[in-house]
């Protein structure tokens, strides 16, 4: 299992857009992922909410590296991660 905090800047509070997922999943989550089976995405304290876009974009690239992969979240607002997961899972 692997914990990665992905990194946005502080003035970006939302995350939006299925571009931008499959983009931090390309550049900070998918480099470091060799071999892993299990994965948490930490999201920044600074981030107050996501797109479902967004998280679909980082689904879609981590499908391209493993079908098989279990992935959950960790965010400082226990609801931020319950929509988190449930975006994901849609």
């Amino acid at each position: 299992m692997i914990e990665i905090k992905i990194n946005v800047p502080k003035e970006i509070t939302f995350l939006a857009g299925n571009g931008l997922g499959r983009d931090i999943c390309e550049k900070q989550i998918a480099p470091i992922l060799i071999g892993e089976k299990k994965l948490i995405i930490e999201i920044p304290e600074h981030v107050k909410g996501v797109s479902i876009g967004f998280v679909q974009g980082l689904k879609h690239g981590l499908m391209e590296y493993d079908e098989n992969i279990e992935v959950s979240f960790k965010a400082n607002d226990k609801r931020l991660e319950q929509k988190l997961m449930k975006d994901y899972n849609f």
